[in-house]
């Protein structure tokens, strides 16, 4: 323990330093300072557990140095010198907590009682807090002694007959009542959803976790609840007892719950609340209740209950072909956006929406969307080429907004195509400039069909009528234009050159070649 003597007489200081037994106190170190700064300073870098510090002081009074304690949270018990008793020095000394002062001259017993008062004030907070910090890992150790069990009930990885449970709960010292009966309570939160600012994401779930505990159980440091990842779901699930509570107040508090995580902290909980169950049949209903969460959550109401009765109810019927596909060939961007909503809200209504039923709509529609595609001699892998257009494809089936997004998005999308298709020059000149990059390299008319998404046969259409030449005549001429310009410059060998502009043979170059300029190019050269 350290004790910090302060005063600008230094004959004060002597005196304290010199009649108190500092070594009997316990006081391992003695420090000193003559004036407020440099206390400040002391204070610190060596934090005195114990100041003894005048209250008059130039440059920077007692008060200054009380009030630097007190805001920068150091753990320093204060005991002013003072030469006359102040009302208003006592007030604000108290305000600060500062422990009390000494009116000088002083008698050394009462220096000696008033610094042995503050050796056991010390002494009791450093015990307390060493009482808090056993209490916290104690109970931190708990905390994850009770996890460890449950997530093995979870994943069975230890029996789940009740003797045996007895046994392994009799042998960890685990407060777990295999004669009650159980609630499985979900919250979940999806992470690809979540848009967090204020906080870091820690923190974040952190506070997330004790507002459940809090509001679905009463309890900020209930034990029973395991947090683990359901993708793309952050899952906390909650064993409550069924002496505690309820099964629709389980359901009320989860409602409560959804209301007070969007109010405060902007998050979109989700929640499913189980039947009674007992303890040798926790696996098996989470595995249910896991299937149930991902398969219902985000497209019904925001708590879901599980009666392990639910099962996948599918639509009698599906999306409307003909009339997305008329709404397409109309142009009718709101009718086919009003269809596809409208089914989604009938489902919903009719309480069978969820990610199967999300999935065959995602399905069906990318199904007519490839096939209107085709119908315009499209590759239907273009729809899907931005990053954007894969995005919504890949978070559509999330939700309703997420589906009418994917389609609104996919409708421009193909107007765009459809359109740049019936622009027959821009086409043609886009399959010039591919040609005209890559005839060197063994390409034909599927490639450079691909290079703009449309199917060979149209495509080779469009360049015939545009051109009045084939793809492959066309290729074949720009070779030979490079062809006679490096015979004419270079003196490289002619089977060098037919392999620069693309040939793979010598002998099928010489018939091109004498095809489009009436010689072999042995005689070109010599022309």
């Amino acid at each position: 323990m350290k004790v910090l003597l302060v005063d600008d007489d230094p004959n004060t200081i002597e005196l304290i330093k010199n009649t108190m037994k500092w070594d009997e106190m316990g006081i391992e170190e003695v420090l000193f300072s003559y004036n407020g700064i440099h206390a400040k300073q002391v204070i610190e870098t060596r934090k005195p557990e114990i100041v003894l510090c005048d209250i008059e002081m130039p440059l920077c009074n007692g008060m200054e140095v009380l009030q630097f304690i007190y805001e920068n949270n150091i753990v320093s018990e204060l005991i002013f010198l003072t030469c006359h008793e102040s009302f208003e020095f006592a007030k604000k000394a108290i305000e600060l907590n500062a422990m009390g002062y000494l009116m000088k001259p002083f008698k050394s017993e009462e220096v000696y009682a008033v610094i042995m008062k503050a050796i056991v004030k010390v002494n009791n907070k450093t015990a307390h807090s060493e009482l808090l910090h056993k209490d916290y890992l104690w109970r931190k150790n708990q905390d994850i002694i009770h996890n460890s069990f449950l997530w093995a009930i979870f994943q069975k990885t230890i029996p789940n007959e009740k003797e045996k449970l007895l046994n392994i709960i009799t042998a960890r010292n685990i407060n777990f009542d295999i004669a009650e009966n159980y609630y499985l309570v979900y919250s979940g939160i999806n992470t690809r959803k979540l848009m967090i600012k204020d906080y870091k994401e820690s923190d974040f779930f952190y506070m997330v976790r004790h507002l459940t505990l809090e509001v679905i159980n009463d309890q900020f440091d209930y034990k029973y609840a395991v947090e683990y990842s359901l993708e793309p779901y952050n899952i906390l699930l909650l064993v409550v007892k069924e002496s505690e509570t309820t099964k629709e107040t389980l359901i009320e508090r989860c409602e409560k719950l959804v209301q007070v995580s969007k109010s405060y902290l902007n998050a979109d909980i989700e929640c499913l609340v189980g039947n009674v169950i007992g303890c040798e049949s926790l696996a098996d209903s989470k595995k249910e209740m896991d299937a149930l969460f991902l398969q219902e959550a985000g497209y019904r109401k925001k708590v879901l209950t599980y009666n392990n009765t639910n099962s996948s109810l599918a639509v009698e019927e599906g999306i409307d072909y003909e009339r997305i596909r008329k709404a397409l060939r109309n142009k009718e961007k709101v009718a086919l956006i009003n269809y596809i909503r409208t089914f989604m809200e009938d489902s919903r209504k009719a309480d069978t929406l969820n990610s199967n039923i999300m999935s065959m709509i995602h399905h069906d529609l990318l199904q007519i969307f490839y096939g209107y595609l085709q119908e315009h001699n499209i590759q239907a892998d273009r729809l899907l080429q931005e990053s954007v257009a894969r995005q919504l494809n890949a978070a559509s089936e999330y939700s309703i907004f997420d589906m009418i997004k994917y389609a609104n998005y996919m409708f421009d999308r193909i107007s765009v195509l459809i359109n740049e298709v019936k622009e027959t020059f821009t086409i043609v000149a886009r399959a010039k400039k591919y040609i005209k990059q890559h005839y060197a390299e063994n390409i034909d008319r599927e490639d450079v069909a691909k290079s703009v998404y449309l199917t060979p046969n149209y495509l080779s259409k469009l360049f015939n009528k545009e051109t009045g030449l084939t793809i492959r005549d066309y290729i074949n001429q720009l070779r030979i234009d490079e062809a006679k310009k490096l015979l004419s410059s270079t003196s490289k060998a002619i089977s060098v050159i037919a392999m620069d502009v693309g040939f793979e043979n010598v002998s099928y170059f010489s018939t091109v070649f004498k095809k489009y300029c009436g010689c072999n190019p042995d005689a070109w050269r010599k022309l």
